[in-house]
Formats: C-alpha cells, sequence, structure tokens
C-alpha cells in the first residue's frame, strides 16, 4: 500500500501568495497591510521600497532582466474604483464604442430587478386584458413570446384551483383522499411519460443550428461585459435606496461651445467621472464661474456644487 507523501509548503504558500496570481496581460492593482506593508512585503519575489499602509501598485513585470521588480503607484487607480463602488451603479456598454460590438448579444444583457424589492403590484400578473388562452393559461398584455410558450408548458398564470387542505383532515378524510389520489396514478404517470418525451427533443433542432453555424459565436472567447470595471450585480432600484446623493461640481457644457447657455447637457465632476447631466435636470443650477475663479484664485468656490445621483456610466 502506497502513501501519498503530503504537499510541499512552498507549494501551498505559492498558490496563495500574490506572485501565482500575476499575469502581464491583466492590469492588476496590489496591496499588503500590517507588518508586511513595513517590511515592503508584498506577496512578490523580492521585498519592494514602497513601506507604507494602505498603499497600492501595479507590477509591470515580477523580474526584469536587470532583475528588479518594476512596479509604480495605484492609489489612483484604487480611490477611482472605490467611488465607482460608492455610486453602487452597473455600467451599461455605449452603442457607439468598439467595446459594445466586442460583447455581441451580451451587451444589451441587464440583471433583472431582486424580487425582495418588488412590489405586490410587480410581481403579481395583471388581470386586464388577455392576450392567448390555451389549456387554462391567462397571459398578461405584453408578455414575450418565449415567455408565453413557457408559461403555457408550466401552467404559470393558469386559474387557481381549491387545494384540499391536509393538515385540517382528519384520519379517516385523509385515508379517502389518499384513495382518490391512488386512482389518478396511471393518469399522471401518462402524463410525466408525455411530458418527459416533448422535453426530451425540446430545443434539439435550435442547438443543432448553433452547432453547425460557421459563424458561431457560442464557443468564442469574450471579455469581461464591463472590462473588470464592476463584478458585483447592481440595479437601480437597489442603488436609489442604497447609494444616497453624493456632491458633484457642474463644470461646462458637453458640447464645448458657449452658444445658448441653457439648451444644452452639461458635464459634471462626479465620482471621479465626467458625467453627462441632461439639461432639463439642471434646475436653477449653473456650471462654475471658471473666469470668476481664474480672477479670484478661489478653490474653495460653491458655484456649481451640488448634490447628484449617477444615472448610468457608459464603458468603452
Amino acid at each position: 500500500m502506497s502513501v501519498t507523501p503530503p504537499a510541499s509548503p512552498f507549494a501551498a504558500l505559492l498558490r496563495r501568495s500574490k506572485f501565482a496570481q500575476y499575469d502581464p496581460h491583466i492590469g492588476q492593482v496590489y496591496a499588503t497591510y500590517g507588518g508586511d506593508a513595513n517590511r515592503g512585503h508584498w506577496g512578490l519575489k523580492r521585498p519592494l521600497a514602497l513601506r507604507k499602509r494602505h498603499a497600492h501598485i501595479t507590477v509591470k513585470s515580477v523580474d526584469s532582466p536587470e532583475q528588479q521588480t518594476e512596479w509604480k503607484h495605484a492609489e489612483q487607480q484604487s480611490r477611482w474604483i472605490k467611488m465607482y463602488d460608492e455610486v453602487g451603479l452597473p455600467p451599461k456598454a455605449r452603442p457607439e464604442k468598439s467595446w459594445y460590438h466586442k460583447l455581441g448579444s451580451d451587451a444589451d444583457w441587464r440583471w433583472t430587478v431582486d424580487s425582495e424589492f418588488a412590489t405586490r403590484d410587480t410581481t403579481t400578473p395583471p388581470s386586464g386584458k388577455l392576450e392567448e388562452r390555451s389549456h387554462g393559461v391567462r397571459l398578461p398584455e405584453g408578455v414575450d413570446p418565449v415567455r408565453a410558450k413557457e408559461a403555457i408548458e408550466n401552467g404559470i398564470f393558469a386559474d387557481k384551483m381549491p387545494t384540499p387542505n391536509i393538515n385540517a383532515m382528519s384520519e379517516k378524510e385523509f385515508e379517502t383522499y389518499l384513495k382518490k389520489l391512488r386512482k389518478l396514478r396511471p393518469q399522471f404517470r401518462e402524463y410525466l411519460k408525455t411530458r418527459d418525451a416533448a422535453q426530451a427533443t425540446k430545443g434539439q433542432c435550435a442547438d443543432y443550428k448553433k452547432y453547425t453555424d460557421r459563424n458561431s459565436r457560442v464557443i468564442e472567447e469574450q471579455p469581461h461585459k464591463f472590462a473588470g470595471l464592476a463584478y458585483s450585480h447592481h440595479n437601480e432600484l437597489q442603488s436609489r435606496f442604497y447609494a444616497p446623493p453624493r456632491p458633484g461640481r457642474m463644470l461646462i457644457k458637453s458640447s464645448a461651445t458657449m452658444r445658448n447657455s441653457n439648451s444644452e447637457d452639461m458635464k459634471v465632476s462626479f465620482a471621479g467621472m465626467a458625467a453627462d447631466l441632461p439639461n432639463a435636470l439642471r434646475a436653477d443650477k449653473g456650471p462654475l464661474n471658471w473666469r470668476k475663479l481664474a480672477a479670484t484664485g478661489d478653490s474653495g468656490s460653491e458655484d456649481g456644487v451640488t448634490l447628484y445621483a449617477n444615472g448610468g456610466s457608459g464603458t468603452h
């Protein structure tokens, strides 16, 4: 009987180190904490000269030809990501940018509303005009055809039937109910056979076409939808409750022209970004007076400063 030798401690340390996660083709920001920060230990091949807490770096090369670790400060990138996380909104791929076309059909995919934040009216199907009735299934107006077919197959939105309350039955009533169910066994088994046979071939034609399509992109490598900007799923309703408005400054017209100052959208410095503010939402606020700032040198001017809530951001 052979005994497997224990794993090397060095191998376990290597798997947990930043060195094992390093990829020169992926921009990563590294941080170190506690006593390791004071000693310049960053989990790389050699200690670095940067020895302060809350520091962040990016690594260009772990071991250059000169046997040095090439790195640079990344505090600005780290602060910007933290500011964006505080905004709490999902990025959006902009159709006019090349990144949108790289994503293909995934570019327009959006995270749905969490059910715990939805009201009863949102989750309850409307009982107004019916578009289709099939096998007792009633579909609300405006249902997508694919969803409608699934609703018919699964019995969603079907007329509610009274169900016996087995917890309130006496022993005699429960035995009578079981005898009734036993008589329905052959019908139920026949239903299962029919359903399983239908589901066995469901979607096979579409899958075959996808498999044989010369231009199929099913197994094509896809970049991360937001280029690594955000990995968590935020929806707009959640952001409305958990991301309060934050201060920003109205800077200049987005078209960079000076004509008709009351009819153009504005650029706003907000959360480290230059966001667009629609003219309809400006209220009585005006942009920063750059001439006044140049004349007085007062960098603490409150011109154009107010609370903003970002309504979405676009990625390239």
